[in-house]
This record gives structure tokens, C-alpha cells and sequence, in this order.
């Protein structure tokens, strides 16, 4: 829970700061869980700062980045910084990173290997 304050905090300070005080209206591409909780947390945060926030949902790796591309979406929530400049190189996206963000712990089980190595 920790983890996810924190990161909503940097979600939160960031978005202040990259966003003009004259668009108030946040439109943020995620992918669904974690990602999309944690906006479902900072969506009543923002509101009190005077923000609205839309999300919309992406089930796919591709498609947040080309929709902020195509400024469909004020900022996505959902990739690593080696996933975001692969993509900026390949598809020539003009898209940067504003803050770093939580990794999600993952977990290797097999019903054959007992360790990495085999």
C-alpha cells in the first residue's frame, strides 16, 4: 500500500506540473490492473486540486502510446522506461517520460523446474 501512495503521490505532483492551469481536465490511457486502480485513487485527489480525470482503458501495450501520440490522451500510466523509448524509436512517437513509476513484482512458476537455471 505503501508503494502505491507513493506512487500516486508522484502521479499526482507530476500531473499538477505538466498540465496548464487553464485545462483542468486530465485524460489518462491505463491498462487494467494495477494501473487502472490506482487512477480510480487518485481520480477524488485530483478533484480536490480542481482536476478532472478520465480514464480510459487500454487492453493492449500499443494503443496508450499511440493515442497520446494523436493527443487523444493528456498521459498514460502503464509502461517501463526501456518498453517507452523502444517504442519512441521505432514508431517515432514524439513521447517522453515525466516520472518514474512503480514496477510490479512478478513471479516465476513451473511445474517442471525447480530453479532458474534448469
Amino acid at each position: 500500500m505503501k508503494k502505491v501512495l507513493i506512487c500516486l503521490g508522484l502521479i499526482l505532483c507530476f500531473a499538477t506540473q505538466a498540465l496548464a492551469a487553464e485545462d483542468k481536465k486530465i485524460i489518462i490511457g491505463v491498462t487494467p490492473f494495477p494501473h487502472k486502480d490506482i487512477m480510480l485513487i487518485a481520480k477524488p485527489l485530483l478533484e480536490k486540486e480542481g482536476y478532472t480525470l478520465e480514464i480510459k482503458e487500454f487492453t493492449d501495450y500499443v494503443q496508450p502510446n499511440v493515442n497520446l501520440a494523436e493527443k487523444h490522451l493528456t498521459a498514460n500510466f502503464f509502461q517501463h522506461i526501456p518498453y517507452l523509448d523502444n517504442m519512441v524509436q521505432e514508431r517515432k512517437m514524439p513521447l517522453t517520460w515525466v516520472a518514474k513509476v512503480h514496477i510490479e513484482p512478478l513471479g516465476l512458476y513451473s511445474k517442471r523446474s525447480k530453479r532458474l537455471t534448469n
